[in-house]
């Protein structure tokens, strides 16, 4: 997990030419480790606590989706899912957002995860994509770095086992 968030960070701090787009792609098995090992720390270094009920999150990366299941209370300990089809379009990231329970895809879930997941993320400027991705969401897929660049994805795919970004880095001020 540890490595996994090095690696980001490296990516994502390298100095490259503005209009250069570069790919990045991250195994759901890194991503499943951050989750289970550094996601904890993650959030204790923001003040928030990791939410009584909800259990670690995994991912399974999939064509075109992105599914993730998390143990909660609020289902009486079953695993809801989400699955989460990403795209960016006019320069916004959305996800379209289907629910399920265990391996069941019930319309009804999708309502039922989502309100469970809102009850218990805590309300914080840092899970705001969070949230906002769940609820489905456009959110601006710029990520701000501390020398004043930042990194703009330019897209967002998912194939068996990874997840791929496509993106730029260039002066925060720089624009699209």
């Amino acid at each position: 997990g540890e490595t996994a968030e090095y690696r980001l960070a490296e990516e994502f701090q390298k100095i490259r030419p503005p209009a250069e787009v570069w790919l990045l792609r991250i195994p759901e098995s890194a991503i499943n480790a951050w989750l289970a090992t550094r996601l904890p720390a993650w959030l204790r270094g923001r003040d928030i606590d990791w939410p009584d009920g909800l259990g670690v999150p995994q991912v399974r990366a999939q064509t075109g989706r992105l599914t993730v299941a998390m143990p909660t209370a609020a289902l009486g300990g079953r695993t809801g899912l989400l699955t989460l089809r990403p795209r960016i379009k006019s320069g916004m990231l959305s996800c379209s957002v289907t629910g399920g329970i265990g391996r069941v895809p019930l319309p009804v879930a999708d309502r039922i995860v989502r309100t469970a997941l809102a009850a218990n993320l805590p309300d914080s400027e840092h899970l705001a994509a969070v949230s906002s991705a769940i609820a489905g969401d456009p959110v601006d897929p710029v990520f701000p770095l501390i020398d004043a660049r930042a990194v703009t994805l330019t897209s967002v795919t998912c194939e068996p086992g990874a997840i791929i970004i496509a993106a730029r880095t260039a002066a925060a001020d720089a624009g699209d």
